[in-house]
């Protein structure tokens, strides 16, 4: 592939591809600024299978995604404040009763980057099923509204904005957020019993609070302790610590001081997948998903793929239903929408068969659950690739690592955040979340990307991936070039905005409404000639259970 482009943008979508193992050649300016020393590389690009462009090369190539960045050619600080300002991200960054803050690292252009890659790989999926050389347009305005949690949903739904939540003070005072003996630790508990497991510990060490005890001890004894009872809790890294940290280094995901790629993959060989050519369905038309995760980021990769035409088939549990169903609807609604739902008990022999059976039928399974929890319901790798020799498999768990020799540790987006240098960027700083949890989005897009390389290579080659993408391995990689900088002692370009105070920051409402959208909403990625389609809604628990079965063949 070649990055024709001049934005960090497009910059970041070759370091995804690259990742993902694509040869890539790049006359961007900007990949310098982007370089960790790992994934840019010299290649032939003649006949490149993606080209990579801003509007400033005008190539048509193969599979072109052109990449729309407000102000490209321009400053990259300038095309950033413009789209956290304008676009929704700097109206929820900041304290409740503050100024709206800009966030360090170019998450906007950097998420609009990843959308790039996903763009790229369902563009050469087209291109395999009909023929014909697909031109994807990406715009950064959608794709940051794409990280703002249900924000747009909620415009569109009438319900008022969320308020901010995030700011360092608020999750002080909230509990969220602690200082220990040498620096910030996160603490994400949401149960009553577990606040309690966490008071006794408090107590036992005759301290009047939680906060007295974590201020008795360091961050990584925190850590330690909390993780070891499934507490979920991160601790603040700066850049500079992240590629010493003893976990990552064991874990393998930092290699002589630089960040490997975050796609854990093997490749077994299989039959060449060879779906029906398509006319005017969408280039996912026929593949079958089935999604075992809640909350964001596994339903976010795997409503992704529905929108591109993929049926995605969420089975959840009668006892414990997707958490994000319980929240006036719209966060459920946003990550959710054109899915079908199956309810299994998959603590019984009888919902472990039928999981069996939807995925003997199924071409993809993506889950987000702690490694343990598969091999416990009898899916091992080894019983996948039994039951479906042709199934590529999606992990997505927090940290990941074999069951017997990894720590399950429990982290939630903002933990993601301290554990990967973007919340804390020096010691000596404030601690500063953005608005949003980034390792989320940033999470789900790798993890779509990943899906997509996938259906590529079985359709190329027949190999059939089975990959891990831990979230903080994704979030690393998305952040590696400012721990990089960091340790290196230099200072990264893209921490300018940190803090800085944003100039009439717009809602994500006000954004849509700018941009004169009543036809719904559709998050960035278009393709040249496809017209947009409405998805279907999210969703009732169950709604599909007898059809998909019957279906599976399950009586």
């Amino acid at each position: 592939m070649r990055d024709a482009g001049t934005s960090p943008a497009t910059a970041q979508a070759a370091r995804i591809l690259g990742a993902l193992g694509a040869m890539v050649a790049s006359t961007n300016p900007s990949a310098a600024l982007l370089a960790d020393g790992a994934h840019v590389t010299d290649a032939d690009d003649a006949g490149p299978d993606i080209v990579l462009d801003d509007g400033t090369a005008g190539v048509r190539h193969a599979c072109t995604v052109d990449v729309q960045v407000a102000g490209a050619g321009g400053p990259t600080d300038d095309s950033e404040r413009r789209l956290q300002e304008g676009f929704g991200l700097a109206a929820l960054t900041g304290e409740p009763e503050g100024e709206a803050l800009l966030v360090g690292g170019w998450p906007a252009l950097l998420h609009c980057g990843a959308q790039a890659a996903v763009a790229a790989l369902l563009g050469v999926v087209a291109r395999e099923r009909s023929a014909v050389a697909p031109q994807m347009i990406v715009d950064a305005r959608s794709t940051t509204l794409a990280m703002l949690d249900d924000a747009p949903l909620r415009f569109l739904r009438g319900h008022p904005p969320r308020p901010r939540t995030r700011g360092a003070r608020f999750l002080e005072r909230n509990g969220r957020l602690a200082r220990a003996s040498d620096g910030w630790v996160s603490l994400s508990m949401s149960r009553d019993d577990e606040w309690e497991t966490v008071s006794a510990l408090a107590r036992r060490a005759d301290c009047s609070s939680v906060t007295d005890w974590i201020a008795l001890h360091s961050r990584r004894q925190v850590f330690d302790i909390l993780q070891a009872m499934r507490l979920a809790c991160g601790m603040g890294l700066t850049p500079a610590e992240v590629l010493d940290d003893p976990l990552l280094r064991e874990r393998g995901a930092v290699r002589h001081g630089r960040v490997v790629s975050p796609f854990r993959c093997e490749l077994r060989p299989g039959s060449r997948w060879s779906p029906p050519a398509i006319g005017d369905e969408p280039p996912l038309h026929g593949v079958r998903v089935v999604e075992l995760a809640g909350l964001w980021a596994g339903p976010a990769a795997t409503e992704m793929l529905a929108r591109w035409g993929a049926t995605v088939v969420k089975v959840e549990s009668p006892q414990r239903l997707d958490g994000f169903r319980d929240d006036e609807g719209t966060r459920f609604e946003t990550f959710n929408a054109g899915k079908r739902s199956v309810l299994l008990d998959l603590d019984g022999d009888a919902g472990r068969a039928a999981l069996h059976a939807l995925l003997r039928s199924a071409d993809v399974l993506v889950e987000a659950h702690a490694p343990r929890v598969l091999p416990n319901w009898g899916l091992d790798a080894p019983a996948l690739r039994t039951l479906n020799p042709s199934l590529i498999v999606l992990h997505l768990p927090a940290l990941g690592g074999e069951p017997d020799t990894w720590p399950q540790h429990v982290a939630y987006g903002f933990d993601q955040e301290m554990l990967c240098g973007q919340a804390v960027i020096d010691a000596d700083a404030p601690v500063r979340p953005a608005g949003v949890p980034l390792g989320d989005p940033v999470a789900a897009t790798a993890a779509a990307a990943a899906v997509l390389a996938g259906l590529w290579q079985r359709m190329r080659s027949g190999a059939v991936a089975h990959v891990e993408l831990a979230q903080r391995d994704a979030l690393l990689h998305h952040l590696a070039p400012r721990c990089e900088a960091a340790r290196g002692g230099r200072a990264w370009a893209a921490d300018a905005l940190a803090g800085v105070i944003a100039s009439s920051p717009q809602t994500a409402g006000e954004a849509l409404a700018g941009l004169g959208t009543d036809r719904g909403w559709d998050q960035g990625i278009r393709m040249l000639g496809t017209p947009w389609r409405a998805p279907a809604p999210a969703p009732r628990p169950g709604e599909h259970t007898a059809a998909e079965l019957r279906r599976a063949g399950v009586s």
